[in-house]
């Protein structure tokens, strides 16, 4: 209730100050980088004008209305129920990645554009605007970039490219942003100092909240560069666009195999979910890669985070993430949510706010079907004993996502199985074949759009990599593979 108190004082300060300065501090123009080498040079040709998330354009239309029918759906389709914003956060440089942290994100400019292209690729081929898709939701790419990582060096030291250009050539909106908190600003004393440590980047990490603020859109969905869509996401939209209450949710959408309703471990507490909302404004998966021994409170994975965008829940948030107490033992408001990684970013902000602050209004599906990680389910305790990550769950019942088969995930996450351009070798243990798949699954839509007729990127050094079956030829071989980058016809040639 404290909480919430300060949230309502301060939320009109909030909107006076987001009024005074124009709402977001800073978004991307067309003229705002400069020109970039070679690589960038080849791929402006093609890049549309960006967009201010403050839609301060007169002549730009508003994309969550829906749009015209896609001609090669024939005449008698319907038009788009809605338009999704899929949103890649962008906020560490090469220089940034380590065992510890980003350890599976692109490593060089040749590795960030193919990334962003395939996970382009994978949205599309699950969307309206792909023909042979029977989903009624359409997509548009969307980049949220920290302002100082827009270029970065390259592995040799080089200067890289301008990453913000880049994602616009490839049908990215991009939008150039502050961190929304200054650490100064933060009223707990272990969060002001600790943040600035906190993961790879610290409040840089926060940008992911400017999400919210994609009003233009009814649905956005977080994603990162390890995320892959294998199937329509439909029942999931359906969920915020339509509601979840009784005799509108699908009942395939209320069993177990979609939806999780026993979740929230928040210190020795089991709290009990047993029916879904009305009002649905966020839909999410679990992340129980970050559980340890000692630890296990987890949060939400934001490799895959559905929400309702709006202004109102930005502000709250910024206010939320100032004005709580978080304790290095227990979490915010001392109530278990944390310590784990990322507790003090996005993810536990998130957690904390969809499940202490607005309660019953977001819905968590089965991970093994919504974001599918294929991680190790136990976890060692000592020499002689393991436990399953999941608290609630016994050894004998712990539910094993590396099982699933893969013909049934919707959404797919590599970040375990070690992301595909790193060429991972993954023996033939049943243990390994959803990451086998997913590898081989990038790839082959990576050489599916090499190979089209009207496709832009050569498909001469095909099937030059010997590495293992699954990358197909785009890994050499060796103590490890090395990745073979895609190369533009005009360069190939």
């Amino acid at each position: 209730k404290k909480i919430l108190e300060k949230v309502q004082l301060k939320e009109q300060e909030h909107a006076a100050a987001a009024a005074a300065s124009n709402g977001l501090r800073g978004s991307a123009g067309s003229d705002s980088v400069p020109q970039g080498d070679k690589l960038e040079q080849s791929l402006i040709n093609a890049s549309p004008a960006g967009n201010n998330i403050n839609n301060d354009d007169p002549n730009r239309k508003s994309p969550s209305l829906p749009t015209e029918v896609n001609p090669a759906k024939g005449p008698s389709s319907p038009p788009p129920k809605a338009k999704v914003a899929y949103v890649l956060p962008v906020y560490f440089c090469y220089s940034q990645i380590t065992q510890s942290f980003n350890r599976d994100a692109p490593h060089n400019d040749a590795t960030f554009h193919d990334a962003a292209l395939l996970l382009k690729r994978s949205i599309f081929s699950q969307s309206y605007s792909y023909p042979k898709s029977d989903s009624l939701y359409d997509y548009q790419m969307v980049a949220i970039i920290e302002r100082t990582v827009v270029r970065c060096k390259n592995e040799n030291g080089e200067d890289g490219v301008d990453r913000a250009k880049l994602l616009r050539s490839l049908g990215y909106e991009v939008y150039i942003k502050d961190e929304p908190i200054l650490a100064s600003k933060i009223e707990n004393e272990f969060l002001k100092l600790s943040v600035p440590k906190a993961g790879c980047c610290g409040a840089k990490e926060l940008i992911k909240l400017h999400t919210y603020e994609l009003v233009d859109y009814p649905i956005a969905v977080m994603v990162d560069f390890s995320t892959m869509v294998l199937k329509k996401l439909d029942d999931v939209f359906n969920l915020i666009i339509d509601g979840g209450s009784d005799g509108i949710v699908p009942t395939h959408m209320k069993e177990k195999d979609n939806w999780v309703r026993d979740t929230l471990f928040r210190g020795e507490e089991l709290v009990t979910i047993d029916k879904m909302p009305n009002r649905v404004d966020a839909v999410f998966t679990r992340d129980f890669t970050t559980v340890l021994k000692d630890r296990w409170n987890t949060g939400v994975n934001l490799g895959f985070f559905v929400l309702r965008p709006s202004k109102e829940v930005f502000y709250e948030l910024l206010t939320l993430y100032k004005t709580s107490n978080y304790s290095p033992i227990h979490g915010w408001d001392d109530k278990g949510y944390g310590p784990f990684d990322g507790s003090m970013l996005t993810k536990g902000l998130l957690t904390y706010y969809y499940h202490e602050i607005r309660p019953n209004i977001a819905v968590e599906l089965n991970r093994c079907k919504y974001q599918n990680m294929a991680e190790r389910p136990m976890i060692r305790i000592n020499k002689n004993n393991v436990q399953c990550r999941d608290a609630k769950e016994s050894k004998e019942e712990c539910t094993d996502c590396r099982q699933t088969a893969f013909n049934d995930i919707v959404v797919a996450n590599s970040k375990a199985c070690r992301s595909p351009w790193n060429c991972e070798y993954h023996d033939s243990h049943a243990d390994s074949r959803v990451c086998k798949g997913m590898h081989q699954s990038w790839f082959q839509m990576r050489k599916d759009l090499e190979n089209n007729s009207d496709s832009k990127y050569s498909p001469s050094h095909q099937e030059e990599g010997s590495y293992y079956p699954e990358h197909q030829g785009y890994c050499h071989g060796g103590k490890k593979g090395t990745y073979i980058p895609m190369k533009l016809a005009e360069e190939a040639g």
